[in-house]
């Protein structure tokens, strides 16, 4: 029978700040560290005693391992927030594809943003080009010297960049959320099963590994864009009608995209409602998507623009609301308080959905609904959800912002989201 590894845990200010880091550091740490396991739980909150010793002391370097997509990096921002708090002193570095780098580095939060390009890995794998750029990232990693590398992914990819790093201590979520179980060996120690609740809130739950628990709501950087960024979007709003919707139908899934023919009825019968401008956002791929959905909402006005992630980051404040699926853009949109409209499919609204906003999620329920498979055959909880039910539900959601908000400008909403 397995057993569960019991974790001794307890805020860092019921241990001293004079226990030295070589202890743990050392030969003898790495050695404790090796023998922690299901049959030593004296050992394991022995060393884990300890380890709150030093990660407590202020100054020290860590690394969080995040890698894609936008909206699992999103997702992670509240436990970056959560460790800057603790430990305002710190060095924090971020390991990043390069789809959501210029998010991270508009966050003012970190020390560095180090991206790396894990899908050109693989298409050439033994290439000259591709061991140089490899063998320099952990070189680059190792001199960092962190104390402490905390993997946020779960993969194996994720998991052997954060022991390449060289960190004193690697840490994890725990094995049962671990999208590849076995990158479980990869770690010195691991988190306690999440259970059923939000990424977000299991992402800030690791951190107490390093005697951080969750305290009050999850907080993002205060701006995920830059001056240009800025610029550019307030060009953009002085040629649109003061009260818009953003409509996104795309996403990373096939498995999650709602038919963009209907995500175009519905953006005509919002039109001619409610007389919203309707403006359309897409990701890199998805041209395709918008003209369809431009020639089924005909013939309302679609205004299709074009924005990197962070310009979008900055833009999605001054709309009404967020209409679209289970992607890295609506994540961002309920980070900044944007009341966010979803359709989902093969995902759960409970550890995937809008968080800390105001959203009403469609869902068409299966026996095969929360599959989370990237590819299916009959792609049934998208293609049953028809338009008449997502307009319905659309209705009563507008309705109960408008009860709740009322009508405000553009910059009175803008102003209540940065406050």
């Amino acid at each position: 029978m397995t057993q569960k590894t019991q974790i001794y845990e307890c805020p860092p200010e019921a241990f001293s700040k004079s226990c030295g880091p070589q202890l743990i550091q050392g030969c003898l740490g790495r050695t404790f560290a090796n023998l922690c396991s299901p049959c030593y739980p004296c050992i394991t909150n022995w060393y884990q005693f300890f380890c709150y010793s030093v990660l407590e002391m202020n100054g020290s370097r860590f690394l969080i391992v995040k890698l894609s997509a936008i909206g699992d990096v999103v997702h992670t921002l509240p436990a970056l927030m959560d460790l800057r708090l603790q430990y305002p002193e710190s060095e924090i570095d971020w390991l990043v594809e390069p789809s959501a780098a210029p998010l991270l580095r508009n966050s003012g939060e970190l020390q560095r943003v180090i991206e790396v390009s894990t899908r050109e890995w693989r298409r050439t794998p033994f290439s000259l080009a591709t061991l140089r750029n490899v063998a320099g990232i952990i070189a680059d990693l190792r001199r960092r010297r962190y104390q402490a590398a905390l993997d946020f992914q779960g993969l194996w990819k994720s998991g052997v960049l954060a022991r390449s790093s060289g960190a004193a201590q690697v840490f994890g979520i725990n094995s049962e959320d671990l999208r590849e179980s076995s990158a479980r060996v990869l770690y010195h120690r691991q988190a306690k099963a999440a259970g059923r609740v939000h990424r977000i809130e299991r992402n800030r739950a690791m951190l107490k590994l390093l005697g951080i628990p969750p305290s009050g709501p999850a907080r993002y950087p205060e701006k995920l864009w830059n001056d240009a960024d800025r610029l550019r979007v307030e060009s953009l709003l002085e040629n649109l009608p003061e009260d818009f919707v953003i409509v996104n139908p795309g996403g990373g899934w096939a498995t999650k995209l709602w038919p963009p023919e209907r995500f175009g009825e519905l953006a005509r019968c919002i039109h001619d409602r409610y007389g919203y401008g309707v403006v359309c956002t897409w990701g890199p791929g998805e041209e395709a998507l918008v003209e369809q959905l431009k020639t089924h909402a005909s013939p309302a006005p679609i205004f299709a623009i074009a924005l990197s992630i962070s310009e979008f980051a900055c833009f999605v404040r001054s709309c009404r609301l967020f209409i679209g699926g289970d992607t890295g853009p609506m994540h961002i949109a309920a980070a900044y308080g944007v009341p966010v409209f979803s359709i989902f499919g093969p995902t759960t609204v409970e550890k995937n959905g809008p968080y800390q906003t105001r959203h009403h999620v469609v869902q068409h329920l299966l026996p095969c609904s929360h599959c989370y498979l990237r590819s299916c055959w009959h792609h049934s909880c998208m293609r049953y959800l028809e338009t008449n039910e997502v307009w319905q539900a659309f209705q009563e959601f507008d309705t109960k912002i408008s009860d709740k908000v009322g009508i405000v400008s553009r910059k009175s909403q803008v102003e209540s989201r940065k406050s």
